[in-house]
C-alpha cells in the first residue's frame, strides 16, 4: 500500500538541534542560510511511502516468522515483537533530488549549507514516519503499535532491510537496494512496526546512541 503525503513540515528548532544548536544561538550566517535553505526545500523532497500489514506466524527465541515465508532472524526483533500479533513492513524515503542538492553544495564549498540539507532531509524523515504512524493508528482500531524496530538496532543488523525492501519492493517506483544492503536513495528507511494491545512507549531516537544535539556546525 502507498501513502500519499503532499506537504511536509520542517521543525526549524529541530534542524538547528541536529546541527548542535539545541541549547546555544547559532550564528546569524546560520540562521541566514538555514531560510534559505528551508525555502527551497519543499520543491527537492519526493516522497514515497509503502507499507504492509502481514501476520506473525510464529516467534521463536531469535526469529520471527512473517506469513509469506519472510523471516526475521533476530533475538532482539524477537523480542521486540513477542507482544505483537502481526507487523507493518514499512519504507519511506525522501527522494534523490536532494541527495544531489547535498552534493551540489558539497562541491561547491558550500558545506554549511551541504550539512543544513542533510539535516532537513533528516527532519523531514522524521514527519513522514509520524504520518505513517498516523495511518497505521487509524487501521488498527482498538489495537497500538506495539514495537518499532529498524535495521541495525541490536542483532537486527542491516541486512535486514533487504528482507524489508522485498516485501515492499513490488511497489515502488523509486528505492532500490544495492549488494550491501544500502538504499538508493540514501535517505531512505525501512522500518517493522508491531501491532499488538499494548503501546510502544519509545521511539528510533531513543534506542540511538548517537546525540544529536552535541553535533555541531563549523565555519
Amino acid at each position: 500500500m502507498k501513502l500519499n503525503i503532499d506537504h511536509v513540515e520542517i521543525d526549524r528548532e529541530r534542524v538547528l538541534k541536529f546541527l548542535g544548536y539545541g541549547s546555544k544561538k547559532p550564528p546569524s550566517i546560520i540562521l541566514k542560510k538555514l531560510e534559505e535553505e528551508l525555502e527551497k526545500a519543499e520543491d527537492l523532497l519526493e516522497i514515497e511511502v509503502l507499507y504492509r500489514r502481514l501476520k506473525i506466524v510464529e516467534t521463536k527465541e531469535k526469529a520471527v516468522l512473517i506469513e509469506g515465508g519472510a523471516v526475521i532472524e533476530s533475538g532482539y526483533a524477537a523480542e521486540e515483537l513477542a507482544g505483537s500479533s502481526s507487523v507493518y513492513a514499512v519504507l519511506y524515503t525522501v527522494g534523490q533530488k536532494i541527495e544531489k542538492k547535498i552534493a551540489e553544495h558539497s562541491s561547491s564549498a558550500e558545506m554549511i549549507r551541504a550539512m543544513i540539507l542533510d539535516k532537513i532531509g533528516i527532519v523531514a524523515l522524521d514527519f513522514v514516519k509520524e504520518r505513517i504512524k498516523e495511518s497505521i493508528s487509524r487501521e488498527i482500531g482498538m489495537l497500538h503499535i506495539s514495537a518499532e524496530i529498524y535495521p541495525s538496532q541490536g542483532d537486527f543488523d542491516i541486512s535486514n532491510q533487504k528482507t524489508i525492501y522485498e516485501l515492499l519492493s513490488d511497489e515502488s517506483n523509486s528505492i532500490s537496494i544495492n549488494s550491501s544492503s544500502q538504499f538508493i536513495p540514501l535517505k531512505t528507511v525501512a522500518a517493522i512496526f508491531g501491532i499488538g494491545e499494548t503501546e510502544c512507549s519509545y521511539g528510533m531516537c531513543d534506542r540511538c546512541e548517537s546525540k544529536c544535539d552535541k553535533e555541531t556546525v563549523r565555519g
